[in-house]
């Protein structure tokens, strides 16, 4: 609430640690010397209890008002010298974020060498930490750890591969869904698609779709265990391309 805030705290400890203050990695919300402001909370190298400033708060807070918190720790190259990021947000009503009070960053290494934080925080187990001003419960509390694993990416289609679908019947306007959902599954057809059914890449109402989800390059083979479009010498093209 705005007019009680004072060491309300959110960042992380060590399992080697123990839970102890001077053991946390943390920006927390509090009067400070010059007033209301989200400032970090660490032992610094060179000295304890460092509380750098990264943004006032003075005539920025409500009284008897909710608001939410939130922070980013960014490793960097250098283990103890971390980017800060600081959020925050109204909280609505309903419980909802609402409007955004102030943001604000602080890159640690900035700040003169004995006041960036101790390494003896970025070795070891992360765990999240908080506190609010009473030493009570966080409330409704939320941490996320990102490893910069990469998102995977479909491979790009090439001639290493090709798709095959099951008979999508004769409807032309039936099939456009599951050509989209190979496209989003492996990135296209590869060097050809096999569609064991009755549609006729000839008519143009198909090969529209066809060229619309595949492109108009794209390799249309129907017939595998289609009596009505197989022949030995299909047969023989597709064990070709297989190969090849």
């Amino acid at each position: 609430q705005g007019t009680d805030f004072d060491d309300d705290r959110i960042g992380f400890y060590r399992g080697a640690l123990s839970t102890s203050s001077s053991n946390v990695m943390s920006i927390q919300m509090d009067p400070g010397g010059s007033g209301m402001n989200i400032e970090g909370y660490w032992d610094g190298v060179g000295a304890a209890d460092q509380r750098p400033s990264i943004v006032d708060l003075t005539g920025l807070l409500a009284a008897d008002s909710w608001y939410r918190l939130q922070t980013t720790f960014t490793k960097t190259a250098i283990a103890n010298e971390p980017i800060i990021d600081v959020t925050l947000h109204a909280v609505n009503g309903d419980g909802s974020t609402g409007a955004l009070v102030v943001s604000a960053t602080l890159d640690t290494a900035d700040l003169p060498a004995g006041e960036r934080p101790h390494t003896k925080y970025f070795s070891g187990t992360a765990y999240p930490s908080y506190k609010n001003h009473s030493g009570g419960f966080v409330d409704n509390a939320l941490a996320i750890i990102d490893d910069d694993t990469p998102v995977p990416v479909p491979p790009e289609a090439h001639d290493g591969h090709f798709t095959a679908t099951a008979d999508p019947r004769s409807n032309h306007a039936g099939f456009g869904s599951t050509l989209q959902a190979i496209n989003d599954l492996v990135g296209g057809p590869g060097a050809f698609h096999v569609s064991a059914g009755d549609i006729d890449e000839t008519i143009p109402e198909n090969r529209a779709v066809i060229d619309a989800k595949f492109g108009a390059a794209a390799a249309w083979y129907p017939g595998i265990g289609n009596h009505e479009e197989e022949t030995g010498a299909d047969m023989e093209w597709l064990r070709a391309e297989y190969d090849s």
